[in-house]
């Protein structure tokens, strides 16, 4: 089954910054499905389970906390610094099919391309999860899973859900520079679990914060 079949409008709006979604379903690298506030869908899936993830992110109460939270923020010496910039990562410590979270970006570069990055380490949960292989370090994993494009005040925030592979995943968020693919922000590692397909498993719980 099928959603209809907008998604290249979708990347493109997105692509330039211009997409208000109440929620973004990243179903495959830079593949999304976008979920209006009125519950409309656009975008389009290759299976059942993917159309399960996005109806399943659509039915979360609106206003619903997540469950945990964390500060994104500039990377050790491998990274590259851009003064002034952070972030927060609110997320679901456990959902169905995906990951799914709220980002919010603030001081990057306005109207500037960045990549979000799930990020594993070998021999960590979730790291052969992940799609590709870090160039030169084949053990590690990684998944560029969105292209964003930041405001004119260099900001970007946005519900996400993220598809993945049941299992648990122990991993970090990278924000990647498109010009040079350098790490201006990151999330150390943090926990969360995907469960099979199953809309039991995405209930809203308590929100318990973790910085």
């Amino acid at each position: 089954m099928k959603f209809t079949t907008t998604l290249l409008s979708v990347v493109a709006l997105i692509a330039f910054g211009t997409a208000r979604a109440e929620t973004l379903a990243v179903l495959a690298k830079n593949q999304i499905a976008e979920l209006a506030d009125n519950g409309q869908i656009s975008g389009m899936t290759e299976s059942d389970a993917q159309r399960d993830f996005v109806l399943s992110l659509r039915d979360v109460p609106k206003g619903a906390s997540y469950s945990e939270e964390g500060a994104i923020v500039a990377p050790p010496a491998w990274g590259k610094t851009v003064p002034g910039a952070a972030g927060t990562v609110q997320y679901q410590q456990s959902f169905a099919q995906g990951f799914a979270a709220h980002i919010a970006l603030q001081g990057l570069a306005p109207h500037h391309a960045y990549v979000l990055t799930l990020n594993g380490t070998p021999g960590t949960p979730g790291n052969n999860l992940l799609i590709d292989p870090v160039p030169g370090l084949p053990l590690e994993r990684f998944y560029d899973f969105m292209r964003i494009v930041t405001d004119a005040k260099g900001n970007y925030e946005a519900k996400l859900g993220v598809y993945l592979l049941p299992g648990n995943y122990h991993v970090r968020i990278y924000v990647k520079d498109t010009k040079d693919f350098r790490i201006v922000l990151y999330r150390d590692y943090f926990d969360f679990t995907v469960t099979p397909e199953d809309s039991s498993a995405n209930e809203v719980v308590t929100p318990t914060p973790q910085r």
